[in-house]
């Protein structure tokens, strides 16, 4: 038997009851070559039996004795990926019909410069409200500068690529240290070696589940400390400002007043031409502290700020 030419690799830790729409949608896409690779991280419900009640040869099931993480279980996927071009699934999520059929048609049509495609997505949230993402503004600018796009932006869901497996071996795949933000951390990485083209379509629904690690804010301050990190000797003085700037802002979010403003000095510093900067600083510096009821949680709905 021949290897599949897309491996779809989806992480989970229990959640039984949403992983089974997830897992349909991957199985029933109109593109068939495919294998689906369940990473079962730890989980104490019984994910292989889910994964075998579908009885399709094309799903199979990796288990990690001990919780590992999302990034940790990508990276034991694609250890295991067989084909030439990776997808990634999360276990609340939905793919439409069409999803891989136009992606790997995209990428097909590409010269090899292109490394990786997404598509846009729809996100429900808890409060009833609904994402759409990206919106028009940041369309224009993908459109026009799509390594600004990824440097500005960091909301590249992993459920919306599909990526050339050589170029994300190149860069290392995912960096299991990260509990958040891998995905924006490997696209950062991937814009530096190769093209990345946006497939013009909303394909993936998105759900905001009660218990997200994405909703963790200890694990979003944690990440956003390990990326400064990771950036500190980049040059890249504009990044370094969004992701001071981010700190700041969890950190405000978390009532955590003096570390934010420790936050934003180094934000002032690399980007002291940002509005919404001074504007955070000046309201620090006022002592008001409206910022932690307007500043929703990212997935609560709205465009990132």
């Amino acid at each position: 038997m021949s290897d599949p030419r897309v491996s779809v690799i989806l992480p989970t830790l229990n959640r039984s009851e949403l992983l089974r729409r997830s897992i349909t949608s991957v199985l029933q896409q109109s593109y068939r070559d495919l294998e689906l690779i369940v990473v079962d991280d730890g989980s104490s419900e019984d994910i292989a039996a889910l994964v075998a009640s579908f009885d399709d040869s094309r799903a199979r099931v990796i288990r990690h004795e001990q919780c590992r993480g999302p990034g940790a279980a990508r990276a034991t996927g694609l250890a295991a990926a067989r084909g030439d071009y990776l997808a990634f699934q999360d276990s609340d999520d939905e793919w439409l019909l069409n999803k891989l059929d136009d992606q790997v048609r995209e990428l097909d049509a590409c010269g090899a410069q292109v490394g990786a495609v997404f598509c846009g997505w729809i996100r429900y949230c808890l409060d009833e409200r609904v994402w759409v993402y990206p919106y028009p503004q940041l369309r224009k600018l993908i459109a026009t500068d799509m390594r600004s796009a990824v440097r500005f932006h960091d909301k590249w869901f992993t459920q919306t690529w599909l990526v050339r497996r050589d170029v994300f071996e190149r860069i290392g795949g995912f960096d299991a240290a990260l509990q958040i933000w891998d995905d924006w951390d490997a696209m950062l990485r991937l814009s530096q070696v190769c093209e990345i083209r946006y497939c013009d379509a909303y394909q993936v629904v998105s759900y905001v589940t009660p218990g997200s690690v994405t909703d963790n804010l200890p694990r979003r301050i944690a990440s956003i400390e390990t990326l400064i990190q990771r950036h500190q000797d980049s040059g890249d003085r504009a990044l370094l400002g969004r992701l001071h700037y981010m700190l700041a802002r969890y950190r405000i979010i978390n009532g955590q007043y003096s570390a934010a403003w420790r936050a934003l000095l180094p934000a002032l510093s690399t980007t002291p031409a940002s509005p919404k900067v001074w504007f955070t600083a000046g309201m620090l510096l006022l002592g008001l502290r409206p910022m932690q009821y307007i500043w929703r949680e990212p997935g609560a709905g709205g465009k990132d700020s």
